[in-house]
């Protein structure tokens, strides 16, 4: 039974994961990271589009929660092995952003392969202004996604910034009105779910071997090539466009 992670099924292809601890303005503690982690193991060999949101409207997250950082519960150079995880999952994860977002809970957005975000919405890397510091990879991940100069900027001032301003930095890649913002990410996670499963878990892997610039040989690209090249799929979609209908993708 989990207790800080609620799970949501939209339909047989779309699964949301809300981080639940409100009280705490949604604040990553241990068990929450573990519970996250614990339901990505589970679905591993699932072909889900995943949704990560906060429960509520006002936090999506603070980030890590002080207290367990205050008590050694929690490790802030080790949090950023918390996120790894959904890189690794195969499948298109979304983060929608329907509140604050602080600290820690900015890297997990990072680890996400899509963003969406509440126009209402504020984002903040805080460890400067907390007496902390940050791992080496956890700030990796935030270059990675708007690049070094704005990274910098963010973690050394600890600065607010808006929505719109998220989009500008590239930390955030849609942004809407509160009232139209979960049903705007469904419809991207549906326009996701249309592809060829196992093209969507072929391109994943590629860019995550762009982005960290994982030693890879002749062999390993092949590998991830051929998942999607020799499938049903790779005919199926090109017969489909040649015959002008829409391809009925079996994820094999």
């Amino acid at each position: 039974m989990r207790k800080y992670v609620s799970i949501k099924s939209t339909d047989e292809k779309i699964v949301e994961v809300i981080l639940n601890r409100v009280d705490k303005a949604n604040a990553l503690n241990k068990d929450m990271l573990v519970e996250l982690n614990e339901f990505f193991r589970e679905i591993m060999d699932e072909r889900y589009i995943v949704i990560i949101r906060g429960e509520g409207n006002k936090y999506f997250s603070a980030g890590a929660d002080i207290e367990s950082l205050y008590n050694g519960e929690l490790n802030v150079v080790e949090i950023h092995k918390y996120f790894d995880i959904i890189e690794e999952y195969p499948h298109p994860v979304i983060a929608m952003v329907n509140g604050y977002c602080f600290g820690a809970a900015c890297e997990l957005i990072a680890a996400c392969d899509l963003r969406t975000a509440s126009s209402k919405s504020l984002f903040g890397i805080t460890p400067a202004k907390l007496g902390l510091t940050y791992s080496i990879e956890g700030i990796e991940r935030v270059i990675k996604l708007i690049g070094y100069s704005k990274a910098k900027l963010l973690f050394l001032t600890g600065k607010t910034i808006t929505s719109e301003e998220a989009l500008r930095y590239g930390l955030v890649d849609y942004v809407y009105d509160p009232d139209i913002l979960e049903e705007e990410t469904i419809r991207i996670a549906r326009e996701l779910a249309e592809n060829a499963p196992l093209s969507l878990e072929s391109i994943k892997r590629v860019f995550n071997l762009i982005r960290y610039q994982k030693a890879y040989d002749e062999t390993t690209l092949t590998d991830v090539y051929n998942l999607a090249l020799e499938s049903r799929d790779y005919r199926e979609g090109l017969k489909a466009f040649l015959e002008k209908r829409k391809p009925l993708y079996r994820g094999r």
